[in-house]
């Protein structure tokens, strides 16, 4: 379940600057994922933005609430999606990241061994 938790987002989260955490505005705020296993906060945390769970549903048993992952990820231009690398601080791994934001959808997608193998995973915005 790694690559879910990648996913988890994907899921969920950075830029190495400042500046660049402001380019990400889009995808903060609360989040649930599609299948309803995860809802998580995405927020800056530091120099990279962090998704963080706030909620595992009860049958799950390889995530829990208060994991995050740690986004470090670069603005594409007009619709282009945000692109960088995602840590798991839990496993210490690092993973190739693509986040896509329309509207209060989200796609998360997590790569590993260059871009082999692939996990996409959607969100729906919480109000």
């Amino acid at each position: 379940m790694v690559a879910g938790r990648v996913v988890v987002a994907a899921l969920l989260t950075l830029l190495g600057a400042s500046a660049a955490v402001a380019d990400t505005g889009a995808i903060m705020g609360a989040w649930q994922r599609d299948d309803g296993i995860a809802r998580v906060k995405v927020a800056p945390c530091g120099k990279v933005i962090c998704m963080t769970n706030t909620y595992i549903r009860p049958d799950v048993t390889d995530e829990k609430v208060g994991e995050r992952l740690e986004f470090d990820l670069r603005q594409g231009g007009g619709d282009a999606p945000l692109t960088g690398s995602v840590l798991d601080p839990k496993t210490g791994k690092s993973y190739s990241a693509t986040i896509t934001v329309r509207g209060d959808q989200m796609t998360t997608k997590g790569c590993v061994l260059g871009g082999i193998i692939c996990k996409s995973t959607n969100w729906s915005r919480l109000r």
